[in-house]
């Protein structure tokens, strides 16, 4: 069997780096959105809140829905190269991408009937605090989920092997 046919062969590191940074990407975005603009908004009155979440909420997503789907993408394929290649760190990958599913089910879960309701113009004033303590409880769960799937992929890129590593060493040490 050539290298390049070993079950063992290491992962394309820019792939990693790329998955990695795209979520961690997210992940920061989620917490500005938990850290900053969701006291700011259960700070305005009702009005201000849907008024500004017309455009802060549309702001949001469309930036942090491209970043998810390119995080998903990437540690999905990043995953599925470490389990094929029986590459180190693959357990952590795995478990990245467990987590950026979750993140991913939470927008059919919550974030799209939420966000609609939240857009639609007759969403009853009497309802945004609420609303908006669920908001701030869904997104923190989100904001977790991609801070752990963050901290996943930045521990399987500790463990790939450099471009000079030899997998038989890892034989001879078990």
């Amino acid at each position: 069997m050539s290298r390049s046919d070993s079950p063992t062969r290491p992962l394309p590191r820019l792939a990693a780096v790329a998955a990695t940074t795209v979520t961690a990407a997210f992940a920061v975005g989620s917490l500005v959105a938990q850290l900053v603009l969701v006291p700011s908004w259960q700070a305005a009155d009702p009005g201000e809140f849907l008024d500004r979440f017309a455009t802060e909420g549309v702001t949001l997503g469309a930036v942090q829905f491209p970043l998810l789907v390119a995080s998903l993408l990437l540690v999905a394929a990043v995953a599925v190269a470490a389990f094929r290649r029986r590459a180190r760190g693959r357990l952590l990958w795995g478990s990245a991408l467990l987590a950026v599913l979750g993140v991913a089910v939470l927008l059919p879960v919550y974030f799209a009937g939420a966000n609609s309701a939240l857009l639609d113009p007759a969403f009853p004033l009497d309802g945004v605090a609420e609303e908006l303590t669920a908001w701030s409880a869904w997104n923190w769960l989100r904001t977790g989920l991609s801070l752990a799937a963050t901290m996943l992929c930045a521990s399987a890129l500790v463990v790939l092997p450099d471009r000079h590593h030899d997998p038989s060493a890892d034989q001879e040490r078990s």
